[in-house]
């Protein structure tokens, strides 16, 4: 998702020098057990004009969003994170619980994520563009102090 979507892309930039989000085009993954969500979440003053650019861009080939370095650069960059936290003994018990709940071993997990090619990510780019998108829109209600 970094290398698609993340501060350092154009794509990312492009949207700011636009006007299309305020700050920042943020985005995650939520897991639940047999479920995985990709969420993308902005501020702006022109959601549907956003929605549809980010629509566009994941229209594009992979190959033409990220390079088969770039994704070997965020698969290091993300075993390391990995990693890192399971330095911290609060972070390990999170992780191995999370894991548990879904049936996974966490050491499992990071030898799956060892194993993850390019062609996988380009596999999963084409689930998403066949995936049910959901598109939710808040805005503020008009707050007005009257004395």
């Amino acid at each position: 998702m970094h290398g698609i979507f993340g501060p350092n892309t154009d794509f990312h930039q492009m949207l700011i020098e636009k006007g299309l989000i305020k700050r920042a085009l943020s985005h995650y993954i939520e897991r639940l057990k047999g479920a995985e969500a990709i969420i993308l979440y902005a501020e702006t003053d022109h959601p549907n004009e956003l929605i549809q650019m980010i629509k566009e861009h994941l229209s594009h080939p992979l190959e033409a969003l990220i390079d088969h370095e770039t994704f070997t650069r965020f698969k290091r960059m993300s075993l390391a994170n990995e990693i890192e936290l399971l330095d911290h003994q609060e972070h390990k018990i999170e992780l191995f619980a999370q894991y548990l709940i879904e049936g996974l071993d966490l050491f499992d997990v990071l030898e799956a994520n060892q194993q993850l090619t390019f062609n996988d990510l380009l596999d999963t780019h084409q689930m998403i563009l066949h995936s049910d998108v959901t598109t939710l829109i808040i805005k503020p209600a008009n707050n007005t102090i009257s004395s």
